[in-house]
């Protein structure tokens, strides 16, 4: 079973990802604050990241950059920020990668 990590504030957000996902037999952690998220990021192995970027504690850019420094795995942005800058800041995070396996 796939196991995915959705850190998102809004939690009626939150609640219809995992209803979508746990209905196509994915185990589903909602993390709705942005340095809890990290840190749950961090510590468990996640199939797939789900991140909004405006998070309270700690925003998704951010958090996205300290995964990249500890691991490779596949990172989601859902966000209703619509400037290109945040964008391309975003896929920068996700797609460009820093890990090196240590």
């Amino acid at each position: 079973m796939k196991k995915i990590l959705i850190i998102e504030d809004d939690e009626s957000i939150a609640n219809l990802q995992k209803d979508y996902l746990e209905i196509n037999e994915m185990e589903v952690t909602i993390e709705t604050d942005g340095k809890k998220g990290l840190q749950s990021a961090l510590d468990y192995p996640y199939d797939l990241i789900i991140v909004d970027l405006m998070l309270p504690s700690m925003d998704g850019f951010e958090i996205c950059k300290q995964i990249r420094l500890k691991k490779q795995l596949p990172i989601m942005i859902a966000s209703a920020k619509k400037e290109d800058f945040d964008k391309v800041r975003g896929l920068g995070l996700v797609i460009c990668s820093p890990y090196t396996g240590h």
